[in-house]
């Protein structure tokens, strides 16, 4: 059993507000909740898209998830890339999206990565 310490817990969040940064995710506010991921090693949860908020959790018992550096900044990354990909999904569920809807929240997604995969470009 991987249970996460106080360290660990608050090197995820370190990892979140990086990454938060990384992928132009500042217009959301992710709102860091004291209480855990209940069924999951990390989850967002609570969205209100209209304020653009979602509260972020990180459980305690990873099961047997090892516990390093990567395997926490991996699992925040994971949890971004949620928030990245909300809008997408939602218009992707609207019947009445039009092609330049989607694609205008693909290319957010995509021109967000292309900054992290490809650097120095500007």
């Amino acid at each position: 059993m991987a249970i996460l310490t106080d360290a660990d817990v608050a090197e995820y969040w370190r990892h979140l507000k990086a990454w938060q940064i990384k992928l132009g995710l500042q217009d959301w506010r992710i709102v860091y909740s004291p209480i855990p991921a209940k069924k999951a090693m990390a989850e967002m949860d609570k969205w209100d898209w209209l304020q653009r908020q979602v509260t972020a959790r990180v459980g305690r018992d990873w099961k047997s998830s090892p516990i390093n550096s990567a395997t926490l900044e991996q699992t925040a990354v994971h949890e971004l890339l949620h928030v990245l990909l909300y809008e997408l999904v939602q218009e992707a569920k609207n019947p009445h999206a039009t092609e330049d809807d989607l694609g205008s929240k693909e290319h957010r997604v995509i021109n967000a990565l292309e900054q992290l995969l490809v650097p120095g470009g500007e």
